[in-house]
């Protein structure tokens, strides 16, 4: 029979109401049809320069019009900017001078033609640097933008302020802690297994908090998501005390560590608005994921890079065969005056790997690679592979994760909730008609299953498990 009473569980998916989105602002700056022409030809002007690159002649390899410019941006702003790829628009947080993005375009339209750093201001006039910088910058307010309008049944937000949002919530959710809470398993006798001896097998029947916590510190970063940077997750870190000083990472790190010792990860939280059918606002979800980090830069196609202050910088790396960092970005931020220590830091541990691959082989082969202690600069794992750490946060995360934002945003925070409705038959944003009225809103919907069918199985607490056999349920209360 089908349980009687509700069923509802908490998810990490938040409404964005007027109370979520008051005092959210940003600046944008529109581009005309003129300036998207212009940069569509900039761009395949950069194009025809790369294909008739030799090898021997890479700085050529570099003329990638977008990855340059927001490499630039980032670094004379505050790192939170973003530029559309087609150059539609542009949005940050804090206002940028004219006079320095007509600069940087102007510099940006020089090396594309190919005329030396120190001559362009005296040889190129730039249309598309004097229309941009012309651009008005216009501050908007989120909720304006977000949430659907009067008379308008459904939102349908610029492209901006997707972006926006998620820079928003992630400072505001970034400046109070994360609770980490320790569980620990529930062991319970087998009513089928047995051991050699006839005992029954103990197995783990579910999970109950010890009352130990700890607090974890977030950064937002310039994408819009959230990262644990003084918190490594790994086989060399599991016994220390976190958050890792640096101090305590001089202390006890090991000398000389195995590939595998010095592997770790960090726990990364996403943060993404999208609209749904059904709902009239679009939803915040917020996500709990694992950040691997790779043993090289050469390979990797992402860098976090931490300037001290500000977010975290996400810094794609351009090249053929072997990535590293744009180095016409860099000149360029040379000529602007801007700080760029830490991507010539990056530039410089690059230029070491590489060499190290250029050099001949020892008798034992080329060094093993280890990833290097955290420090500022950490590459990202490119693509799946085996590692110490996994990629998936788990089930007590995503817990803990909403835990987290109900702190970090009180009452302005109005949570889905997925909910037990008699008679419905799907998953879906649920927005019930009159009748439905006590059903309470927001919820998502899901199947009252009396029996298990094929393929799933309900466990004792309500939640739906996809697998069957041993170990089905198991951190649900074992299997209804």
């Amino acid at each position: 029979m089908a349980r009687s009473r509700d069923l509802t569980a908490p998810t990490t998916t938040i409404l964005c109401t007027k109370d979520l989105l008051d005092g959210m602002t940003a600046k944008v700056w529109e581009f005309s049809e003129s300036i998207q022409h212009l940069w569509k030809e900039l761009g395949a002007q950069a194009r025809a320069a790369r294909k008739q690159a030799t090898r021997g002649d890479e700085r050529d390899l570099f003329l990638l019009p977008y990855s340059i410019v927001v490499n630039v941006l980032q670094q004379i702003t505050d790192g939170y900017v973003h530029l559309d790829k087609n150059l539609r628009f542009m949005v940050a947080l804090d206002d940028i001078e004219p006079k320095a993005l007509q600069r940087a375009f102007t510099y940006l339209e020089g090396v594309v033609r190919g005329i030396p750093l120190d001559e362009i201001l005296l040889r190129v006039d730039s249309e598309l640097a004097a229309l941009v910088a012309a651009t008005d910058c216009a501050t908007r307010d989120l909720a304006e933008a977000i949430l659907p309008g009067e008379g308008t049944a459904f939102a349908d937000p610029p492209s901006w302020a997707y972006q926006a949002v998620r820079w928003h919530v992630a400072k505001r959710m970034a400046a109070v802690s994360f609770h980490d809470r320790e569980i620990e398993p529930v062991y319970a006798e087998s009513k089928t297994k047995k051991d050699d001896d006839g005992n029954p097998v103990m197995r783990v029947s579910g999970w109950r908090p010890t009352g130990k916590t700890a607090e974890v510190s977030y950064r937002p970063d310039n994408s819009g998501d959230m990262i644990a940077w003084d918190h490594p997750i790994g086989p060399t870190f599991a016994a220390l005390a976190h958050p890792l000083t640096k101090q305590a990472l001089e202390d006890t790190y090991p000398q000389d560590p195995t590939p595998s010792q010095a592997q770790y990860a960090l726990s990364r939280i996403s943060v993404a608005m999208s609209t749904h059918h059904g709902r009239p606002e679009p939803v915040i979800n917020l996500g709990a994921h694992m950040r691997r980090i790779n043993d090289t830069l050469v390979w990797s196609k992402t860098v976090m890079v931490d300037r001290g202050t500000g977010p975290v910088l996400l810094v794609g790396l351009d090249g053929w065969k072997l990535n590293r960092t744009n180095r016409l970005a860099l000149e360029i931020m040379a000529r602007l005056d801007a700080d760029a220590a830490a991507l010539q830091d990056l530039d410089t541990r690059v230029q070491a790997e590489i060499a190290a691959l250029d050099a001949p082989k020892k008798d034992g082969g080329r060094p093993r690679r280890v990833t290097e202690k955290p420090g500022t600069i950490r590459p990202l794992v490119p693509k799946q592979r085996s590692f110490q750490v996994g990629s998936g946060a788990g089930l007590h995360h995503h817990e803990l994760l909403h835990e987290y934002a109900t702190r970090a945003l009180g009452d302005k925070a109005v949570f889905l909730t997925l909910a037990n409705v008699a008679g419905v038959q799907h998953l879906f944003f649920d927005h019930p008609p009159a009748q439905h009225t006590k059903v309470p809103l927001p919820t998502l919907s899901v199947i009252p299953w009396s029996t298990n069918p094929p393929g799933v199985t309900m466990c004792r607490d309500g939640w739906v498990s996809h697998s069957t056999g041993r170990g089905t349920c198991s951190h649900h209360g074992g299997i209804r």
